[in-house]
């Protein structure tokens, strides 16, 4: 009997337990929803990537990944990325290993670290990366490098009792070297994680990502460089907003910089999220600015896709109602300020 009664006292802590920590998360998203957020709604397609940072010249400890979440269709896809892969890195850099990308942004002060790494990734493989998440060297910071640290992760960090002690590590100041996002932002994005099964996330590292390619330097070192074709071929919808795809606008992509295959790069992002891409030109009359947005209706300047390049690009939206009788229902002009 007293066997019985102490298990039964067990259990009753056990639930008592779980209620505080349910009354925690619950406050803190109600406490969330009042006060906003800072750049993710927590429903739209959201593109990540974290980097732990090595030594200087030293690979073994680096670790690189991209998390892309599309909320609506509770899934995700996680590539890990090798240390010695070739990036595209823009900007007039060319190409670069990823683990020195980071410090190149650093070293030149140009350009933020954090935003090299993630327009680099971008001009790789054709994925908008809405935020970045830098740890510094040394961290004890979790980044999978392969499907079962995976596994173990989502075990043992995005656990109903684990995740507290988790969400509380990523908010504190110490524990991220450099980020872009916000305390809400991390927070939503912790809990976007922890509701997924694992089965939801499509795991993709360097043992099964056919798109990487071994190639061998003047200097006999080995590097990975990235195939876009087959990237694109093989990734399908996997970075697909499907708010953005439901919507099914028209578009065109007009390079007016005089840098050759930039259409060709930013229909790739646009094509990725599910933006039905039908014209890809270049024109020789340049446009000055960054960017511009030329609509036919004043309904397609609340669109999905707009407001996601508007936002993302910094791009001026003009409406031009006899612009209706061309091919598209949106064009894009991709300006002189957008490479620099």
């Amino acid at each position: 009997m007293r066997y019985c009664r102490n298990n039964e006292k067990s259990a009753k802590i056990f639930i008592a337990k779980l209620m505080v920590i349910l009354g925690i998360l619950v406050s803190i998203i109600l406490l969330v929803s009042i006060v906003g957020r800072n750049n993710w709604d927590g429903k739209s397609r959201f593109t990540v990537i974290s980097e732990v940072l090595s030594e200087k010249n030293e690979n073994s400890d680096f670790k690189l990944s991209i998390l892309s979440l599309e909320p609506r269709q509770k899934r995700a896809v996680y590539i890990a990325i090798p240390a010695n892969t070739l990036l595209d890195v823009p900007f007039g850099y060319k190409k670069y290993l990823a683990s020195s990308v980071y410090y190149l942004g650093e070293f030149d002060r140009k350009y933020d670290g954090g935003y090299l790494i993630s327009k680099s990734i971008e001009d790789t493989f054709g994925i908008a990366v809405d935020a970045y998440i830098i740890f510094p060297r040394n961290s004890t910071s979790i980044i999978p490098s392969t499907l079962d640290q995976m596994k173990k992760s989502k075990q043992s960090y995005f656990s109903l009792s684990k995740l507290p002690s988790f969400l509380w590590n990523n908010l504190k100041r110490n524990y991220i070297l450099k980020t872009n996002l916000s305390f809400f932002d991390r927070f939503f994005l912790c809990w976007s994680v922890f509701q997924l099964r694992i089965d939801q996330i499509y795991f993709i590292d360097q043992e099964n990502s056919q798109f990487l390619k071994d190639d061998v330097l003047p200097d006999n070192s080995v590097v990975k460089n990235v195939d876009r074709d087959l990237f694109d071929l093989v990734s399908d919808n996997y970075f697909e907003d499907s708010q953005v795809r439901t919507e099914n606008y028209s578009i065109s992509v007009i390079n007016s910089t005089g840098q050759s295959k930039l259409a060709y790069q930013f229909s790739r992002v646009l094509s990725h999220i599910g933006a039905n891409v039908i014209i890809k030109t270049t024109s020789e009359e340049k446009y000055p600015g960054v960017c511009k947005i030329i609509l036919t209706t004043q309904e397609q300047k609340s669109s999905k896709i707009v407001t996601r390049i508007k936002n993302y690009y910094g791009c001026l939206i003009e409406i031009l109602p006899e612009a209706g009788s061309e091919q598209s229902d949106i064009k894009v002009i991709l300006g002189d300020k957008f490479i620099k």
